[in-house]
């Protein structure tokens, strides 16, 4: 994963320190990253990714839930439990702000928007499967997870920051996808986005009978925190290792996987070198 040490290395050298209203970063514009899923499943390796939440959410997405009830039941295999989530803080936030007193609920975020857009009936996913499976070369295999109306509204526990997504199929019948974020909190965020978009195209390939190609992505304000920069050095101090390999259930529709939980999907000959702990912002 020498793209991300490269990413932080630009962020560090070349980035201006703003004031947010989440803390003190460091920040540049508009950068790109590029990975062939071909060569391995890109995972970082100079700190563990907690795989297993990685597929939690991405599961919770495709599940179309309002409620972060589901998200531990994809988590953790226990919609009761009192663990944490990585949306337990944006929804008691947003929900304390809206005066509901069901901190679990999470309105209209990504879940909604891909599988019942605007909670007008849209299927973005499932009219997405369609078309890369019957019209692969069309040019609009695109999700939007940005929605102006229900950001206006306050109708979710925060605005996207990953915004959209799209697929392309190439004639040796790859399924290649790129993403655009507009925020991207790069120690703790940004890996967990890479491997989520790379396992949704790993899932898109399943059901579409169609093999991985490259998964890329445009980041406009890409940024560390200033508290977060102890845990940046060390990290690039760290040693990288080859990339693992994904393991995953069988299935045929993109609903068929919402049977499985995170504990049914695992890397490989996953080598990483540690754990390292920096606190989440909220509200990015």
């Amino acid at each position: 994963m020498r793209q991300v040490k490269e990413l932080m290395y630009d962020i560090i050298y070349n980035g201006e320190w703003r004031e947010t209203r989440t803390g003190e970063v460091l920040s540049v514009w508009n950068r790109a990253l590029e990975f062939d899923l071909s060569e391995g499943f890109p995972a970082v390796t100079s700190k563990r990714l907690p795989f297993g939440v990685v597929v939690g959410e991405l599961l919770w997405f495709l599940s179309g839930s309002k409620h972060t009830s589901d998200l531990k039941h994809y988590t953790y295999g226990d919609s009761d439990s009192d663990k944490w989530t990585i949306w337990t803080d944006d929804a008691k936030r947003w929900n304390t702000s809206t005066g509901n007193i069901d901190e679990g609920f999470v309105g209209d975020l990504y879940p909604v928007q891909w599988r019942n857009y605007n909670n007008s009936g849209v299927d973005q996913i499932a009219n997405l499967i369609q078309g890369l499976r019957y019209k692969p070369m069309e040019r609009g295999h695109v999700v939007m997870a940005w929605n102006p109306e229900a950001i206006d509204n306050n109708s979710m526990a925060l605005k996207p920051c990953h915004m959209s997504f799209q697929c392309y199929v190439t004639v040796e019948g790859k399924i290649n996808l790129h993403w655009g974020q507009r925020s991207v909190d790069s120690f703790l965020g940004l890996p967990f986005n890479i491997s989520s978009y790379a396992l949704l195209t790993h899932m898109l390939a399943e059901v579409t009978g169609l093999e991985v190609g490259k998964l890329s992505a445009t980041l406009m304000d890409v940024h560390l925190y200033g508290n977060h920069m102890e845990q940046v050095d060390k990290y690039l101090s760290n040693d990288t290792h080859h990339l693992p390999t994904l393991a995953m259930p069988e299935f045929t529709e993109i609903d068929d996987a919402l049977q499985f939980t995170a504990k049914d999907f695992t890397l490989k000959q996953y080598l990483h070198s540690g754990v390292i702990k920096a606190p989440l912002s909220v509200g990015t």
